[in-house]
């Protein structure tokens, strides 16, 4: 299936650990360790997402890690309701254990044994799912469908339920906001837990700002004006930085001003073209 000799792959698998280059990433303030994968181990994880993990046709409330499905589609599901609530569950990818991933390649897809632990070696670290793997998401998503269903069972008539990987949305009416203890304890069931504080556990009523994975879902779907001004200003810099800054920074400041282009479209093709007059002198 992966076009790979067994043995080798199984020589890498005992020794996984050897084939990853972790870093930290610092986002809004908060430090996360991403495990990057360096090859030949990238190569296989790669493989296995694209011939395994990839074709597997996931619901429509699994808006996360799918391809034709964005930030921009799951806030569209929310858009315009009453109530807006979103529920962030903690150490996602460390609470995805390597037991409970090689059920997903045994159960849940259906492989032998010995091809399960394989790939179960091949796809975890330190017993846990790693962040920054290729076929991280796609397990997460597996790991989390019984519990999606679990959700959208109890919740009330009318409500409507999403997942973004670690970020679920539920939005309606005055039932959404009541939903939040039902969740949690599911959750639990799987070992999860769900942030408590108000930044990550938020009930968004109509009157204010509704967010959903970074857009406003409020009237029209739209990036805040806080993030409009970030995206600017990471052009701005973009702009001003050496060569060797430039270099470094291209990739991550293009993927902004292509999100922004997705609601925004007059003001991302002025900064996109910013952006392009920064990459052609770079290269």
């Amino acid at each position: 299936m992966l076009g790979y000799d067994y043995k080798w792959m199984r020589q890498i698998g005992e020794n996984v650990s050897q084939y990853y280059k972790p870093f930290i990433r610092n986002k809004n303030g908060k430090e996360r360790t991403i495990h990057n994968p360096i090859s030949p181990l990238k190569t296989i994880q790669s493989r296995i997402h694209k011939r395994i993990l990839a074709p597997i046709e996931l619901p429509i409330h699994v808006q996360g890690g799918v391809k034709s499905r964005s930030p921009l589609t799951n806030a569209s599901l929310h858009s315009g309701n009453e109530v807006v609530v979103a529920i962030d569950i903690r150490d996602f990818f460390p609470s995805v254990t390597d037991r409970w991933v090689f059920q997903i390649w045994r159960e849940q897809l259906g492989f032998g044994r010995d091809a399960a632990k394989l790939l179960t070696r091949l796809t975890t670290l330190d017993n846990q799912l790693p962040q920054g793997s290729p076929t991280s998401t796609s397990l997460a998503n597996l790991a989390m469908l019984c519990a999606d269903s679990e959700i959208l069972a109890g919740l009330a008539s009318g409500l409507i339920y999403s997942r973004f990987v670690d970020d679920i949305t539920i939005s309606g009416g005055d039932e959404a906001a009541q939903s939040i203890p039902y969740v949690a304890k599911i959750l639990s069931r799987y070992g999860l837990r769900t942030h408590r504080s108000k930044k990550k556990c938020k009930v968004m009523r109509a009157g204010i700002a509704q967010t959903v994975t970074g857009l406003t879902v409020n009237e029209k779907i739209a990036v805040p004006d806080r993030r409009r001004q970030q995206i600017r200003a990471a052009v701005f810099k973009l702009e001003k930085a050496s060569s060797l800054e430039q270099k470094e920074l291209l990739p991550e400041v293009l993927g902004q001003v292509n999100w922004l282009r997705q609601t925004n479209a007059d003001q991302g093709e002025k900064l996109l073209a910013r952006v392009a007059e920064v990459s052609r002198r770079v290269k």
